[in-house]
């Protein structure tokens, strides 16, 4: 039985609608506007860490044995009692495959380091990490580290080869990793998977 045609009453008391959003490029004006803004909402305390972790003029966190213990323990505790189990689960599967891996103090001591050492964080990282690790790689991935070799296919190499994202062979003053980005054109494709490895190199 053929259906009535709708009329403009019909279309009227849909209870859904479309609304098609465009998003465009923000202008650097606009851009330069809401950092200004955002800095001027700031503390003279508060801009004063922002400005010196930019030039890398921050304090260190000195990492004595004690606190290097403190933090693992801290750190041990978020992960089974604060992280959720859909982000723990990860975590989880990978200490059954490969406990040495996903245990290893200098495995753990990345995410605290980036993270200033605040235990819940550097939990949330850690498994976010292993969550992306099983996106892009498989469940493969999970337990162990990522290499050239096994990881990445041919146009993915070849991606590396066109040398847009490096490391630079400089550190900045703290010693931290600084990662250059030369892909200038907007619609050029980046995998996420190789930014997120990347990524993962310089926290």
């Amino acid at each position: 039985m053929n259906k009535p045609p709708r009329t403009n009453d019909d279309k009227n008391n849909d209870s859904t609608t479309t609304t098609t959003t465009t998003l465009s490029t923000p202008h650097p004006d606009d851009v330069d506007a809401l950092l200004a803004t955002e800095l001027n909402n700031m503390t003279i305390q508060e801009r004063e860490i922002v400005y010196e972790e930019v030039h890398g003029v921050d304090k260190d966190m000195v990492e004595t044995p004690d606190l290097l213990v403190d933090s693992f323990r801290r750190m041990k505790e978020a992960i089974e009692d604060q992280v959720p189990m859909t982000q723990r689960r990860f975590y989880e599967q990978a200490k059954q495959i490969n406990p040495t891996y996903v245990d290893s103090p200098s495995f753990w001591l990345q995410f605290l380091r980036a993270e200033y050492f605040d235990p819940y964080r550097a939990a949330i990282r850690l498994c976010r990490f292993l969550g992306g690790k099983v996106e892009f790689f498989g469940w493969d991935s999970l337990a162990r580290p990522i290499t050239l070799e096994q990881d990445f296919d041919p146009d993915d190499m070849e991606w590396f080869k066109l040398g847009i994202m490096q490391i630079l062979p400089a550190r900045d003053r703290s010693g931290r990793v600084v990662m250059a980005d030369f892909n200038v054109q907007v619609d050029y494709p980046q995998p996420k998977k190789i930014e997120t490895v990347v990524s993962s190199l310089v926290s």
